[in-house]
This record gives C-alpha cells, sequence and structure tokens, in this order.
C-alpha cells in the first residue's frame, strides 16, 4: 500500500485539504460530532454544497476510501440527487462521481447509490444504511484507451465495475473531492457526515477500525493511554 493522501481530520481543521469550499452550507466545518474515528470528522449541515479538496496530479490510478454517516431525518426531494465525491482527470472533462439517489416520487429518504462517468450515469438499486457509518471505495484509473475507468465498493460489496472506458485524454489524476460537492440538501437540518478520506496508489483501503472491542471509546483510551 502506498498512500496518497490520508485525511482523518485530527487536526482538528481543514488544513488536511489541498483546499475547501464552504458553499452555502449552514455548517461546514470539522467536529467532534462527526468523527468515525478519532475525535473529528467533516459535517454537512443545513441547505445548499460544501466540501473539501485534495489535489494529487501525479498518480494514474487511485483506489479512495472514506466513511460517511447518513442521518435518518434526511428528507430528499422527488427524482433528486445528491453527489457525495467526486475526481477529475488533467483533461478537465467526464468526472467519476459517487453520491445518492431519491428514485420516488415523493420526497424521503435516498434509496439508490448513483454513480456517474465516461460511459452514463448509472444508478444501483440497494438499502442505503442510515444512522450508522457506511465505508465508499471508488477506484478510478485513467491514461489508458481500453483498461480504465471505475470501480466501487459499498462495505466491502461491489456494487459497480466498468473498467474497459477510455480515459486516454486524462494523463493523470487532478483532484479529488469529498461532501457535498455539487447540489446540496434542500431542507435546513438535515445533515450527512464524512471521515477518513483515503487514497492509495496501488490497493484498495480498508476501513479503519475504532478498537479491538469495536466500542470508539476504546479507541480514544488506547491513544491516550
Amino acid at each position: 500500500m502506498a498512500e496518497v493522501f490520508n485525511i482523518d481530520h485530527e487536526t482538528g481543521d481543514f488544513s488536511q485539504y489541498s483546499s475547501t469550499d464552504s458553499g452555502t452550507l449552514a455548517t461546514f466545518d470539522v467536529s467532534s460530532d462527526a468523527a468515525q474515528t478519532g475525535t473529528y470528522g467533516m459535517r454537512c449541515i443545513g441547505a445548499g454544497n460544501g466540501y473539501g479538496s485534495i489535489v494529487t496530479n501525479s498518480e494514474t490510478q487511485i483506489y479512495h476510501g472514506f466513511g460517511l454517516y447518513i442521518d435518518s431525518g434526511i428528507t430528499m426531494p422527488a427524482f433528486s440527487t445528491l453527489t457525495l465525491f467526486q475526481s477529475l482527470g488533467t483533461d478537465f472533462s467526464d468526472p467519476i462521481r459517487l453520491g445518492i439517489n431519491r428514485e420516488s416520487g415523493s420526497a424521503g429518504a435516498p434509496n439508490e447509490w448513483a454513480i456517474s462517468d465516461k460511459s452514463s450515469p448509472s444508478p444501483v438499486s440497494a438499502t442505503i444504511p442510515l444512522d450508522q457509518w457506511i465505508w465508499c471505495e471508488i477506484r478510478f484509473v485513467v491514461n489508458s484507451a481500453t483498461v480504465s475507468g471505475v470501480e466501487v465498493w459499498i462495505d466491502d460489496s461491489n456494487i459497480y465495475s466498468n473498467m474497459t472506458q477510455d480515459y486516454s485524454a486524462d494523463s493523470l489524476i487532478f483532484h479529488s473531492q469529498m461532501g457535498l460537492v455539487i447540489q446540496g440538501i434542500d431542507a435546513a437540518g438535515d445533515f450527512i457526515h464524512f471521515d477518513n478520506f483515503i487514497g492509495d496508489d496501488s490497493t484498495r483501503v480498508p476501513e479503519p477500525t475504532v478498537g479491538v472491542t469495536g466500542n470508539p471509546w476504546y479507541y480514544y483510551a488506547q491513544q491516550v493511554v
């Protein structure tokens, strides 16, 4: 494993990112209320968008991983999408994206994963767990006309693979972004948390552990003993 970046938010601020954009969110911060492991994570609260960005521009392949927590109070408009992750090559076209859909004629909780790449948007019907951490992994490969593309795993289950796309125009992966990247939540008070944004140039990224007991307080105790 050769890490490209590891944003665990344990600095208590956004200093681990190349840049951030708070967009129109009421609250976009690093907080102890949003930690998957350790003490801090990233909160996106309110109506609008906001995200953190990490510039790489020296890799032809990155396996991304990040923790995602969706509160059960979320209400998405009918037939709407929230983009949670985006990565862009140096050609600055055809970004890859992972998000959640509300594929229904009425407002409510998300009920599909939304994946977008050079081929087309690809919804994946699946139960999206609420009020618990989800581990998301996205592999992005560029600089090839025949063996580049995207793979996605959710909680270690492969839900999408298309590795025969032509990303030859992208010589490198320019940057990757995590948060509410494009269109944010409509209703203030709904919220989503993110933590442990990790990139590796050769292998999948395992979900960080919280101590042998699975209890975050055990993990904390190991840091202070």
